[in-house]
């Protein structure tokens, strides 16, 4: 949470001192876009699954060519993989299978905070690199076993509340070309926060994303 409020005051700030500025630094915009994750699991092997993001962002320029950027973005994560019943541990009746697919679909809420640089290649393209943290907060999402769907987090969720953390932090980065106000931009997430509290067993998410966008 301590970097969600960071990021608040510093937009904050950053709002403040724009209010007198005749040329504002802002740039505001929106993206869409589509997510790659996959878990970090120190017991089992998962598969990436394909996802979505959309959201806010803005830019404070600095620079022609420097710049900090945050936004809010709803975004996917999770894996897929094939889980096995121990069929030494429990009655299997001859016929019925003994493996069946898992995916599991959070959705996050989630605040990044970047800071960038951008080159000029063209009068109106630029290719930019950024770098950062992110912290994020699970708001929904689903699980399936078998065919039978259910809520990540909820009252009628069956996974234990200790098995899937709704928070997560990390740090992330990426590079794309802006065309005029339109950019089309890659970037990957590295999360270190401990989604499992199991003391045998670490998850992590890892997430990478193309995503485009549109600056006012």
């Amino acid at each position: 949470m301590r970097i969600f409020k960071v990021t608040l005051i510093a937009i904050a700030i950053l709002i403040g001192t724009n209010v007198s500025a005749q040329n504002s630094p802002f740039t505001f915009g929106v993206r869409t876009g589509l997510n790659l994750s996959n878990l970090k699991d120190n017991i089992m092997d998962t598969n990436p699954k394909i996802g979505f993001n959309v959201g806010l962002t803005a830019d404070y320029n600095f620079t022609s060519s420097l710049f900090l950027t945050t936004g809010i973005d709803l975004t996917t994560k999770g894996a897929k993989w094939k889980f096995e019943l121990d069929i030494d541990d429990m009655y299997i009746e001859e016929g019925e299978e003994t493996s069946f697919n898992v995916t599991i679909n959070p959705i996050f809420l989630q605040m990044p905070l970047h800071i960038g640089y951008k080159f000029d290649i063209t009068q109106n393209t630029k290719i930019f690199f950024h770098a950062g943290g992110y912290a994020a907060v699970g708001v929904a999402g689903k699980m399936s076993m078998g065919g039978v769907s259910f809520d990540i987090w909820g009252k009628e969720s069956l996974i234990d509340k200790n098995d899937f953390q709704r928070f997560d932090y990390g740090l992330g980065g990426g590079f794309g070309v802006e065309f005029g106000k339109i950019n089309v931009g890659l970037a990957y997430e590295h999360g270190f926060a401990n989604i499992n509290t199991d003391v045998d067993r670490d998850i992590f998410h890892r997430n990478a994303t193309l995503t485009v966008g549109y600056k006012f």
